[in-house]
């Protein structure tokens, strides 16, 4: 596929490098042209293959690589690559630089590897992205318990003003002298037998 391009562009040689890390990936294919290289955009078959490149080409315990060349030169018409697992990519445009602790976290869920090859920025990365989402896991733990002491002093809000309101009535059906009642009862009886 890169020879048929090659061929219907005229060129002497085409360079692909690529970077990538988790979800993010970059290339940068350079054609060069009656003896002048500059930066082109494949074709959408090329493009495809490229995106592709790195999940094809995962090594067991090594996971996937995070830099690479492609090379072709006209005539010799053999694809040439170079790999590196253990380079750190630095992207890019205005979302470029080096990759965030979280893309360094995904790139291990995507591509595992044994940890005796995994690169130190990728490791810090990774220890960046636990601290964050301990943090994280904190402050809802906080949050959640905030929102459950407001619940319940509101429930004790609303159980005081029940009381209160309530209160009054059974207050005084208790009131009066001990006794006081049954003596009027038996006054009654008395005074009845009596009369």
């Amino acid at each position: 596929m890169l020879a048929d391009w090659l061929r219907e562009e005229g060129g002497q040689r085409v360079d692909i490098e690529f970077m990538g890390v988790g979800w993010t990936q970059q290339f940068d294919p350079q054609l060069t042209r009656g003896g002048q290289r500059s930066r082109v955009i494949p074709p959408h078959e090329v493009n495809s293959f490229m995106t592709e490149l790195r999940d094809r080409q995962v090594v067991p315990g090594w996971g996937a690589w995070t830099w690479c060349r492609l090379w072709m030169v006209a005539g010799e018409w053999v694809l040439h690559q170079e790999c590196d697992w253990m380079r750190e990519p630095v992207f890019e445009g205005p979302a470029g630089g080096r990759p965030d602790p979280r893309t360094c976290a995904n790139e291990l869920e995507r591509h595992p590897r044994d940890w005796e090859n995994v690169p130190d920025w990728m490791a810090a990365g990774v220890a960046a992205n636990e601290r964050r989402k301990a943090a994280n896991a904190r402050r809802r733990e906080a949050r959640r318990a905030k929102k459950e002491r407001e619940r319940q002093a509101a429930q004790a809000q609303a159980a005081e003003a029940t009381d209160r309101q309530g209160g009054s009535g059974t207050g005084e059906v208790s009131g009066g002298e001990p006794g006081a009642g049954q003596t009027a009862q038996d006054g009654g009886g008395a005074g009845g037998s009596a009369g």
